[in-house]
């Protein structure tokens, strides 16, 4: 299972304490850890980290950015059963960024699996 961390602060954090946060947690996602780091419109400084266990052979390296600079980010974890009636894509993660800039708040009404996001 893989495994995320977000963390929204007023400063940057630093890198030891970034690796002494995940120490724990990227034994659950040992193929890739991949980390964004973005400053938010209202100034705020965002850490997204993902774990990635990868058991299909399709999974999308996280964190996922798109659209115009730091318009939008997203960690996922889990499965989305209908992610091609979402966007043409490969892989249920390749859905949500897509389907998020087209329907907004509505996509997890639009949705159906296990996750969280």
């Amino acid at each position: 299972m893989c495994s995320f961390l977000f963390l929204k602060t007023s400063s940057p954090v630093d890198q030891e304490a970034i690796e002494r946060s995940n120490v724990f947690a990227r034994d659950r996602g040992p193929d890739h850890t991949g980390t964004v780091r973005l400053i938010s419109r209202s100034g705020s400084h965002l850490l997204l980290l993902h774990n990635l266990l990868d058991m299909s052979g399709h999974a999308a390296q996280q964190p996922v950015c798109g659209g115009e600079p730091q318009s939008a980010a997203l960690l996922f974890n889990g499965e989305i059963y209908n992610f091609r009636t979402v966007a043409d894509v490969v892989a249920d993660t390749h859905c949500l960024l897509p389907g998020y800039q087209r329907l907004g708040d509505e996509l997890p009404r639009v949705i159906d699996g296990e996750y969280a996001l």
